[in-house]
């Protein structure tokens, strides 16, 4: 075996090292703060998941309403976000009251 070839190994070992840790900390993480749905519910924030789901919209929907500003939107670098309490006023502002039917009709 060359002296390239034992580098890789050892690297390729490293990198192997390291996933298995990593995992096993992730995984000791979610049992300790697990994330649910009612954290989700608790968040200002919202990303294009969440927002689809709250909104009951498409994710593509959502993110041709943001590109054409009829919705607003928060970009926070590259990521959208979606402010829950903004969606709220949006909602209300564009919701429409049912017309009453006439007696008779």
């Amino acid at each position: 075996m060359t002296k390239h070839e034992i580098r890789n190994t050892q690297h390729e070992q490293l990198w192997h090292e390291f996933r298995a840790a990593f995992f096993v900390w992730r995984n000791n993480e979610e049992e300790q703060h697990p994330m649910s749905w009612s954290d989700a519910e608790n968040k200002r924030f919202l990303d294009v998941k969440e927002a689809s789901e709250y909104l009951g919209l498409a994710k593509s929907t959502l993110y041709k309403m943001a590109s054409e500003r009829r919705i607003p939107v928060t970009k926070m670098g590259r990521r959208t976000k979606f402010d829950r309490e903004q969606l709220h006023r949006w909602v209300r502002a564009n919701s429409m009251e049912p017309i009453p039917l006439k007696k008779g009709c």
